[in-house]
């Protein structure tokens, strides 16, 4: 067309070679000198100004996926007592770590949890690289629910009408190579640590039972 703009000639040429790229991949328009993405979900981010919030991420660790007898191994180190630290099974309680206080009812529903095959939240453990690390072995994440594991397979309490030493030798094997999510990270520096628990342990909202009836009460309730 005679007297039209390069630019939008430009522009319609892109958007129909966007059109016929492969579903799923990342679609390049050219704005002036400025570069735009539009991905195929339709967003677009500026790539000439990395905000790099993506390397931001606190906790830097593996992800491994053990089983529940991973708990249950033998420790590498003594636990300081005198320091503050206490025993946990396999793991080492920092001396920042507030003492067990699920309730019984409390454990026994984690515990019915783990039978009924529902997701189990990750868990954040310490295992330091460094030789005679005071961090090494710490639970920095998970002490309520490991406390809970302890103290069932301890026959503190029966879960569905059964304690431990009742389970059948196969459930047992069962529940004990049921897969549960550990973050594991390597730390030495204690303050990090802390950090990271503190974030874990404080940042979210206690449930109340009244929430249940507020949100029982509104129109798709009905």
């Amino acid at each position: 067309m005679r007297g039209e703009d390069p630019w939008i000639r430009t522009f319609a040429s892109s958007l129909s070679v966007a059109r016929k790229s492969p579903f799923g991949m990342a679609r390049r328009l050219l704005f002036a000198d400025d570069e735009v993405t539009l991905s195929s979900e339709g967003t677009t981010m500026n790539q000439t100004a990395d905000t790099n919030l993506r390397n931001s991420s606190f906790i830097r660790g593996a992800t491994n996926e053990f089983t529940v007898d991973f708990g249950f191994a033998r420790r590498q180190r003594e636990v300081d007592v005198a320091r503050g630290e206490r025993a946990l099974g396999h793991f080492i309680l920092p001396p920042f770590q507030r003492p067990s206080v699920w309730t019984q009812d409390q454990q026994i529903r984690w515990i019915e949890s783990m039978w009924s095959r529902m997701p189990l939240p990750a868990y954040v453990f310490n295992q330091s690289d460094e030789l005679n690390s005071p961090t090494d072995e710490w639970l920095i994440d998970g002490q309520q629910r490991w406390s809970a594991v302890f103290e069932y397979v301890d026959d503190r309490f029966p879960v569905m009408g059964y304690y431990w030493n009742e389970v059948s030798e196969v459930d047992r094997r069962f529940f004990m190579n049921r897969p549960w999510t550990c973050i594991r990270t390597a730390y030495t520096d204690e303050s990090v640590l802390r950090d990271i628990y503190d974030r874990l342990a404080y940042g979210g909202t206690p449930h109340d039972p009244s929430d249940r009836e507020v949100v029982g009460s509104g129109p798709s309730a009905r």
